[in-house]
């Protein structure tokens, strides 16, 4: 077989091939390369979210966490007025006085340090354990309803204690397993409380650690303010005769059913 020449025309046509097809491979190149500098960019930025822990400790300052308000308007400590009186009793007399039935479903009594505050005093989120291991040594499931619903918050400040306003669950998530280590040690020696009794710590401790306790997070948002109970809070508090003549009057606010399961912070 006899080879045949290439004429000129033909090879200036391949050689124009070769230099557009060069062109566009080094403009996909270039493509690429910045493509890849924001991939990197995306995958830092994920990176990052993960390392976060779940709950954050509290980024109010101190002076936030001392001067809560509502509408703008500092509120008052009611320490004063109770004189010393246990909180629990304090409150449930007051609102026993104004016609609630069972005032121990209807309000939170919480600590600064154990809650995470998201806005000022206007949200909240707080851990709560799916289920509890009782003193005798079973484990009751935990329907935590009352965090579910809406109730009156009491906040426990170094400043003193404060009627905050109503709250109302807005949101709810299941941590993941392993979660609980990540939390700050005053969330988990809160969640540890709620978790079992005083005696099963170190057991129930280590179970939370390997994420064999189900936690679940709830938000809590403030959607009004109790005009009413405020003032009376601030008041010296009624003896038990004058709550239980005073609650026949009513107070408007209705009740939850008691779970069982709900135990407030001690």
């Amino acid at each position: 077989m006899s080879l045949q020449a290439v004429s000129q025309d033909t090879l200036q046509d391949v050689v124009a091939l070769q230099g557009n097809e060069i062109i566009r491979l080094k403009a996909a190149l270039a493509n690429a390369q910045e493509r890849i500098i924001c991939l990197q960019a995306e995958i830092a930025e994920i990176s990052e979210e993960k390392e976060t822990p779940a709950i954050k400790p509290n980024t109010l300052s101190h002076e936030e966490s001392g001067t809560p308000s509502y509408d703008g308007v500092p509120l008052q400590s009611f320490d004063g007025a109770r004189s010393g009186r246990n909180v629990e009793k304090y409150l449930k007399l007051t609102l026993t006085s104004m016609g609630c039935k069972k005032p121990a479903h209807r309000f939170l009594r919480i600590s600064y340090d154990k809650v995470r505050w998201e806005t000022g005093f206007d949200e909240f989120s707080l851990v709560k354990p799916e289920k509890r291991k009782t003193k005798w040594g079973s484990w009751h499931n935990c329907t935590n309803r009352k965090v579910r619903g809406s109730l009156h918050v009491i906040a426990c400040l170094a400043s003193g204690t404060f009627y905050l306003g109503c709250y109302q669950g807005r949101g709810e998530e299941l941590l993941a397993a392993g979660e609980f280590t990540t939390l700050p040690q005053t969330v988990q020696e809160t969640v540890l409380s709620w978790s079992t009794s005083r005696q099963h710590y170190a057991k129930v401790r280590t179970l939370l650690e390997r994420g064999e306790v189900p936690l679940r997070r709830f938000v809590l948002r403030r959607s009004g303010f109790d005009h009413a109970l405020y003032d009376s809070l601030l008041r010296p508090a009624p003896t038990q005769t004058a709550a239980m003549a005073g609650g026949s009057a009513g107070h408007g606010v209705s009740d939850s059913e008691g779970d069982g399961d709900d135990n407030d912070e001690e």
